[in-house]
């Protein structure tokens, strides 16, 4: 997966995808005490946060591009060279 644009895609899918399970258990099982299926939720978007940090990058340069928004970066702001 070395296109950063489908990385930041899945980032998100990830982060949404865990604060949706996290909020729903909190819904229905409420929040007192904390019921595991809200861990669950959380460390699935911790982790898509992470897997962001890790493979949102220049495939050329390597280095960290925007995590936030849904642009689609044609070139790296670093190198200038021109992205997937």
């Amino acid at each position: 997966m070395k296109n950063p644009n489908r990385n930041r895609l899945v980032m998100f899918a990830l982060i949404i995808g865990g604060l949706l399970i996290a909020g729903i258990s909190g819904v229905i099982y409420g929040v007192e005490p904390i019921p595991p299926l809200f861990i669950v939720g959380a460390v699935i978007a911790f982790g898509g946060i992470t897997f962001g940090v890790a493979t949102v990058r220049c495939p050329y340069c390597h280095k960290l591009l925007h995590l936030k928004g849904l642009t689609r970066d044609s070139h790296c702001p670093n190198c200038g060279k021109k992205l997937e």
